[in-house]
């Protein structure tokens, strides 16, 4: 109850910080689609064509969490952002629960306070954005894991992937760590699962939209960071305003054919610069780890972020991150701990290899909150984390 009342209550002083908050970009397409799948139109959106259309533009999950509200009690931005600070409470205790088994009651006590009160987790949960959401299944995926409960893991990554783009290729990594943990034939059975629960989704998109695709926005994300355009400008350029792609505007009536356009021009962008992706990666590093936090201002504000807040809280992160990661790395021999550190190093390198905005961020934060509890655990208890208690293949005896 008191981790409750205190994740509660920061988040809702953050939302009387952020009372005019009005979402744009992603948060105003996901507050649509669920309003849409509330009213009955089914999985549609006015982006990125101009009027409403079947679109898998935005993964399914977090929108489908949306319009269970939206149908009960109207459709409304508080309405969603009451949702995702509900999602958050349930994050804050999960990370108690999984990380007391690890590293014990302290550890675990300090992570999900961490949780609770850190500011770049904060933002998430009073916005309608996925990543709250995304953090749940992790939390739960790596729970089931630990647990030796492989099919339940199966099912939770392929909700994972059905809420964050990023998490396209995280069955295969989780995959090939089962293999060596559990053999062959759980790892293949966690992925064949994983699959099965992505499939009614590419079945909806071959019958509405005309290909089996699982989103419409890899397209989008190619361009954005490879294309010619972002190669001359050095930074990410946007498909859908940039005066170059006007050539496109008309294809965008048709999701698919956009998305394998955009696709073609990020292609055509690396094919021409064989060595963009480090120029990439150089540069997103930057804004991902904050060593140019003005360059995340406007990723920021289009977030709906206060960024005073922003500016007097960032120490914070800095002093968590370089704690967090200690932390795990003291802790790196248990299991658990490994595949939470995989699991923060996969998104991670996905967001830098693409777009690097600091709400994307939000999977390594995590487990750097569960990391600065180790730690703390770890010195006020003077001992090792517990191996047995959360690690696949020890004996639970």
């Amino acid at each position: 109850m008191g981790l409750v009342a205190v994740a509660v209550g920061v988040r809702l002083l953050y939302w009387l910080a952020t009372i005019d908050y009005s979402p744009t970009s992603d948060a105003h397409s996901y507050h649509s689609i669920g309003r849409n799948l509330a009213r009955g139109i089914g999985f549609a959106a006015h982006f990125p064509a101009l009027s409403d259309h079947a679109t898998a533009f935005r993964p399914p999950i977090f929108p489908l969490l949306l319009a269970g509200p939206y149908r009960l009690f109207g459709a409304s931005v508080g309405l969603g952002r009451l949702t995702s600070l509900l999602v958050g409470i349930v994050v804050v205790l999960l990370v108690e629960r999984l990380t007391s088994k690890i590293g014990g009651s302290i550890a675990g006590l300090v992570a999900a306070v961490a949780v609770a009160i850190y500011p770049p987790l904060v933002v998430n949960d009073v916005s309608i954005l996925a990543e709250g959401l995304s953090l749940l299944l992790i939390v739960l995926i790596i729970t089931a894991i630990a647990e030796e409960r492989w099919l339940l893991a199966g099912i939770e990554t392929g909700l994972l992937v059905l809420t964050r783009h990023s998490a396209q290729l995280y069955a295969l990594v989780v995959a090939i760590l089962l293999l060596r943990w559990l053999g062959w034939k759980r790892a293949l059975g966690y992925l064949g699962v994983s699959v099965l629960v992505v499939v009614p989704w590419l079945i909806r998109n071959d019958i509405q939209m005309g290909s089996p695709v699982l989103n419409t926005a890899n397209g989008f994300n190619l361009a954005a960071a490879y294309s010619v355009e972002a190669h001359d400008d050095n930074d990410f350029v946007d498909p859908v305003f940039d005066e170059r792609f006007s050539e496109l505007r008309l294809v965008q009536f048709d999701e698919i054919a956009w998305d394998r356009a955009l696709r073609d021009r990020g292609l055509d962008g690396l094919r021409g610069h064989p060595l963009e992706p480090v120029r990439v990666m150089r540069r997103n590093l930057m804004y991902y780890f904050e060593l140019k936090p003005w360059e995340n201002d406007d990723a920021e504000e289009l977030d709906g972020r206060n960024l005073t807040i922003r500016h007097i809280t960032l120490p914070l992160f800095y002093a968590v991150t370089v704690a967090g990661v200690a932390g795990l790395w003291l802790a790196r021999r248990n299991r658990t701990v490994a595949l939470i550190g995989i699991t923060a190093a996969y998104f991670s390198l996905a967001s830098i290899l693409t777009v690097s905005s600091p709400r994307l961020r939000a999977p390594f934060d995590l487990a750097c909150c569960i990391g600065v509890g180790l730690l703390v655990g770890r010195c006020l208890q003077g001992r090792r984390p517990s191996v047995g208690a959360a690690q696949p293949g020890a004996s639970q005896g």
